[in-house]
Protein backbone atom coordinates (compact mmCIF):
# COMPACT_ATOMS: atom_id res chain seq x y z
CA UNK A 1 0.00 0.00 0.00
CA UNK A 2 1.31 3.46 -1.34
CA UNK A 3 1.23 6.04 1.97
CA UNK A 4 -1.14 9.04 0.59
CA UNK A 5 0.15 11.88 0.21
CA UNK A 6 -0.91 14.63 2.97
CA UNK A 7 -4.19 16.33 2.17
CA UNK A 8 -4.19 20.20 1.18
CA UNK A 9 -6.05 22.84 3.28
CA UNK A 10 -8.67 23.13 0.41
CA UNK A 11 -9.26 19.21 0.40
CA UNK A 12 -9.52 19.42 4.17
CA UNK A 13 -12.34 21.92 4.33
CA UNK A 14 -14.15 20.65 1.37
CA UNK A 15 -13.66 17.05 3.54
CA UNK A 16 -15.05 18.87 6.36
CA UNK A 17 -17.93 20.75 4.53
CA UNK A 18 -19.00 16.96 2.97
CA UNK A 19 -19.10 15.33 6.80
CA UNK A 20 -20.96 18.33 7.81
CA UNK A 21 -23.44 17.00 5.11
CA UNK A 22 -23.61 13.98 6.16
CA UNK A 23 -23.68 14.27 9.95
CA UNK A 24 -26.88 16.82 9.60
CA UNK A 25 -28.53 14.53 7.37
CA UNK A 26 -27.68 11.48 9.21
CA UNK A 27 -28.32 13.14 12.72
CA UNK A 28 -30.46 16.33 12.41
CA UNK A 29 -33.69 14.72 10.02
CA UNK A 30 -36.38 17.15 11.49
CA UNK A 31 -39.29 15.15 9.52
CA UNK A 32 -37.64 11.96 11.39
CA UNK A 33 -38.58 13.46 14.49
CA UNK A 34 -41.37 14.62 13.87
CA UNK A 35 -42.54 11.23 12.91
CA UNK A 36 -41.39 9.42 16.08
CA UNK A 37 -43.64 12.07 17.69
CA UNK A 38 -46.74 11.82 15.74
CA UNK A 39 -46.40 7.75 16.29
Amino acid sequence: MQTAPRPSEKALRLHNALCRICFQTAYYRPDAESDKETE
